[in-house]
């Protein structure tokens, strides 16, 4: 489509494209305005340096895997915060095993049945309790939107997700939004469950993948993010986004 339209002459020069956002599969609004952009600080464009949404544990994932530590975490951190309604429930990263050996393939996306069943059940038993914890430290009405969202990196396994919660907990289905990271994409919730899917024999190829991808997931999480799924599907050293993620939720969910 370049070369026919003229954008470049041949396929030596594809490559630009992708350094500057604007090839067809990659493309970048982003990208393009911070190589245009007058400032430069640490790099091309308008960087946003402070961080407020997130404990600073949670945040500082995003900031070891495509920060470069160049963030400035400002929320405070979750053991020193007075007003934190999840302090004596649940930590700020933590991860809950689910041993399964393979996912399922389904079409060109993944699911992971027994993962599912799992979040669910553990959202059947502890929905309320996260609910509880917010309203008695804030004494006033919370809004139950704003608490807990499920995030996988696969269309499959959201659709199951939510086809069994409502058949499990139709009383919380309408409070608790299921997606993909690109879904969550600009969201905010309380509490974020990550379904990782990949089996312990699959290794993770989308996570290790997707560095950008992992980073909204995870600062989509202001109080908590929990990983549900076999821990040893996470490879890679700490620098890979599975590795590093491995590493930092090693506490363990009831």
């Amino acid at each position: 489509m370049a070369i026919s339209n003229g954008v470049i002459e041949d396929k030596t020069q594809y490559e630009k494209l992708e350094i500057n956002g604007l090839n067809c599969s990659q493309s970048s609004i982003m990208k393009v305005a911070a190589l245009s952009c007058a400032f430069d600080k640490y790099k091309k464009g308008l960087f946003l340096s402070e961080h407020r949404r997130c404990y600073n544990e949670i945040v500082a994932y995003c900031n070891k895997l495509v920060y470069e530590e160049k963030l400035e975490p400002k929320r405070g951190s979750f053991f020193e915060d007075n007003k934190n309604a999840l302090i004596d429930f649940l930590p700020a990263m933590g991860h809950k095993q689910i041993i399964v050996s393979k996912s399922q393939k389904s079409g060109t996306s993944r699911r992971n049945k027994e993962e599912a069943v799992q979040i669910v059940t553990w959202l059947k038993y502890h929905y309320t309790t996260i609910a509880d914890c917010y309203s008695k430290k804030s004494k006033t009405d919370i809004n139950e939107k704003d608490l807990v969202g499920v995030i996988t990196p696969f269309k499959s396994q959201s659709i199951l997700i939510k086809t069994i919660i409502k058949k499990e907990i139709p009383d919380y289905a309408q409070f608790i939004d299921v997606g993909t990271v690109h879904t969550f994409q600009g969201a905010e919730r309380k509490v974020i469950i990550f379904s990782s899917v990949y089996g312990n024999e699959d290794g993770c190829f989308f996570i290790n993948k997707a560095a950008n991808l992992m980073n909204v997931a995870v600062s989509r999480a202001k109080d908590s993010f929990l990983v549900f799924g076999d821990s040893e599907c996470l490879t890679g050293s700490e620098k890979t986004a599975a590795g590093l993620l491995k590493d930092m939720t090693k506490t363990v969910v009831e």
